[in-house]
Parts: C-alpha cells; structure tokens; sequence
C-alpha cells in the first residue's frame, strides 16, 4: 500500500512554466548548485513538485 503524498513528478516545459524561466536558465541553475536536482526515469528528466515549490518560496522577495 503507497500514501499519496501529493508529490509529482513535472517535466521540464511545467517546471519552465511554474518558475518562469527558460530551459537554458535551468540548466545553468543547475551547474552553478542553485535549482533543484532532477530525478532521471529511464532518459526521460522529471523534477519532483516539492523540490520545485521549495526552490520557488526560497526565492528573495521583491521589496518596493
């Protein structure tokens, strides 16, 4: 028996789409240790939801 959990996994276009930010961002987020660590399912990259939701709170916010 599984516990969902609510986690899913996203692919790149939604992760694009809920951070607003492009692919080439992504991945240089990625290099420099600052987005999350995707999960690799066969060749296909998928993000989990919480890592994303996480990143996305973690964000500094914009001050007037």
């Amino acid at each position: 028996m599984t516990q969902d959990d609510g986690v899913r996994l996203l692919g790149r276009p939604e992760v694009e789409h809920r951070c607003g930010i492009g692919r080439s961002e992504i991945y240089r987020r990625l290099d420099s240790g600052d987005f999350p660590e995707p999960v690799r399912i066969g060749r296909a990259v998928r993000w989990r939801s919480d890592g994303i939701a996480a990143w996305i709170d973690a964000l500094p916010r914009a001050t007037r």
